[in-house]
């Protein structure tokens, strides 16, 4: 009986110091790691807005494989889920931004009608009354507004958000030069009044 204790014993021990020996490649989270971070490289807005966590994606995967060669299976398997759960964030990160710019640029841009009639209504006003300004010059400058919205717009259509927003703040920027020049003109005109 004691014998039979015994080899029960050094046969569970043994086992029990084989075991880590024979642990296998965790190659399901491996290749699950290796497809959630291809998925994530292959999204443009994951690319565009969540770089920063695309490479920290891919350096979890390099770090995955270096484990792999060390054979510390453990160490890989963390590094896979760490991958995956990266790759996941970067392209939920890259859609919220890119939703976020979206909206962003559409107001922008839907704006700007409504502005360059605004100072039209001024500058017609300014005509009107007389002032002497070089009318021909703010008409020019106007025109060159309203291309520039043009651009706007179609940098929208064109889903090239940034762009559609730079352009709308120049728009803007140039519709308040205008403006101001009108208003100035209008404060010395009553000064000498």
């Amino acid at each position: 009986m004691k014998i039979i204790r015994s080899l029960l014993v050094l046969a569970v021990l043994s086992v029990a110091l084989l075991a880590p020996g024979c642990a296998k490649p965790p190659v399901e989270e491996v290749n699950n790691a290796e497809e959630a971070v291809a998925v994530a490289a292959g999204d443009n807005d994951a690319v565009k807005y969540a770089g920063n966590i695309l490479s920290r994606a891919n350096a979890a995967i390099e770090n995955m494989h270096r484990e792999l060669a060390s054979k510390n299976y453990e160490a890989a398997k963390s590094f896979a889920a760490e991958a995956v759960s990266l790759a996941e964030m970067a392209i939920k990160e890259g859609k919220a931004t890119a939703a976020k710019i979206q909206k962003d640029a559409e107001v922008a841009v839907s704006g700007l009608k409504p502005q360059i009639n605004e100072t039209q209504k001024l500058i017609d006003a300014a005509k009107d009354s007389g002032l002497s300004l070089d009318f021909n010059s703010i008409d020019h400058e106007l025109d060159s507004t309203y291309q520039a919205m043009i651009q706007a717009k179609e940098a929208l259509d064109e889903e090239e958000y940034a762009d559609a927003i730079k352009i709308a703040n120049s728009v803007r920027a140039n519709l308040g030069l205008i403006n101001r020049q009108l208003s100035e003109t209008v404060t010395i005109e009553r000064r000498k009044k």
